[in-house]
């Protein structure tokens, strides 16, 4: 595997913090992870964008991807990785294949079980079902062993 990126321990703290809030609203959350046009594999944001949310689903609305778009013109940034969960087990739905954000390849999505109610930075990874767009424009998932060699939380 020789994609890998990068992500302080605060940034894996403000998404999950996000990510709970969405939990306790009873609906998915979803956190978006940019890095660099220059360094693309270092994740320096994090966002939640606008989207629309319920117990088994988000979207992103055309409002939200506007706002995409922009942040990352304006920011010189590129949308590497997005973060979200699910109510039960972590897992990539149909919908997630078909409705995830990211479209270039090795894009990451993870997913977090349990509205990430009991993730936390030291669990991250191990909670996590996570997935590599590849080139034919499928997600591949990463093994457990392979992905503290593809994602690394630094301090």
């Amino acid at each position: 595997m020789t994609v890998k990126f990068t992500i302080s321990r605060p940034l894996v703290e403000e998404t999950l913090v996000q990510l709970r809030a969405a939990g306790h609203r009873n609906s998915e959350g979803i956190v978006l992870w940019f890095a660099p046009r220059a360094n693309r594999r270092i994740i320096s944001k994090v966002l939640v964008p606008i989207h629309e949310a319920s117990d088994d689903y988000f979207h992103i609305s055309p409002e939200g991807n506007r706002q995409l778009r922009g942040l990352c013109i304006t920011e010189k940034l590129i949308l590497e990785a997005q973060v979200h969960t699910h109510p039960g087990r972590a897992f990539h739905s149909k919908a997630d294949d078909k409705l995830a954000v990211l479209r270039h390849v090795d894009a990451l999505s993870i997913v977090l079980p349990r509205f990430a109610a009991n993730t936390t930075p030291e669990t991250f990874l191990s909670d996590s079902a996570s997935f590599l767009l590849n080139a034919s424009d499928r997600w591949e998932q990463v093994e457990l062993c392979e992905l503290s060699e593809l994602l690394q939380i630094t301090v």
